[in-house]
């Protein structure tokens, strides 16, 4: 007895199976790693604004940020975060980098801060740092906001897609984050995911699907080889069944 189905059921299975691949080519493939935009942070983000301290033209450096990236892998502690980004920190005399004194030089050992209520302050970094100013600590978990960190800068864990912000204050400032023009854009999952694969991934992309992604023209992303093999594959397996349906005709 003949199984139901014959030459013609292998004709619209591999039928199926063909429209399935070339539905894959056609649907925007995410981008390789070489396809990312080159300026966009694979790490975590360190945002460092001085705040109340003059900036680098002597007005006020509320909107002087440094934005600096850590493309370190995996977890790290906020010290090692700040290094692998390039910034500076010094601690205290006494208590070390579990208080952070200094970043990249300021405030400087002679430079007077002013206080709101008109006294000045010159921070020696002896002991800890005075309460009338010193640096914010700032942490703002992958796709989430600023948030006052509760622990100090070498107990800090952030991962690929967290941002770190250090913001210069007086006890009397609003709790304001630190002023960045950058935002973490690649989740931890994300992340690691693209460590493994050695793939990067398209979480900047529109909610539509459509136009750009940081830079990176959609029609330009690399469709995977795997992909066009299969696709190749399955056409000539088409080709195939209908032979051998032709020569089965009576």
């Amino acid at each position: 007895m003949r199984a139901r189905g014959g030459p013609a059921r292998g004709i619209a299975c591999a039928a199926a199976l063909g429209a399935t691949a070339v539905s894959l080519v056609a649907a925007p493939a995410h981008a390789t790693g070489s396809d990312v935009a080159d300026d966009a942070c694979r790490g975590v983000a360190v945002v460092v604004d001085l705040g109340v301290l003059p900036g680098a033209d002597g007005a006020d450096g509320a909107d002087d940020a440094t934005v600096a990236c850590d493309p370190g892998d995996g977890h790290r502690s906020g010290l090692d975060v700040l290094d692998g980004a390039g910034i500076d920190v010094e601690g205290t005399a006494r208590w070390g980098p579990s208080f952070v004194c200094r970043v990249d030089g300021r405030p400087t050992a002679d430079e007077v801060i002013d206080l709101p209520d008109g006294d000045t302050l010159v921070e020696a970094c002896a002991d800890t740092p005075s309460t009338q100013a010193y640096w914010t600590l700032w942490v703002a978990r992958a796709g989430e906001d600023w948030t006052y960190a509760t622990t100090g800068v070498a107990d800090l864990t952030l991962y690929p897609g967290d941002a770190l912000g250090l913001r210069f204050g007086t006890s009397s400032a609003d709790g304001s984050a630190p002023a960045s023009d950058v935002a973490p854009r690649v989740a931890p999952e994300a992340a690691f995911a693209s460590a493994a694969s050695g793939a990067g991934t398209d979480n900047g992309a529109d909610d539509t699907g459509s136009g750009d992604v940081d830079g990176v023209d959609q029609g330009a992303l690399v469709v995977p080889v795997p992909v066009v093999v299969g696709v190749v594959l399955v056409l000539g397996l088409v080709a195939a069944s209908v032979v051998v349906a032709r020569r089965r005709r009576p």
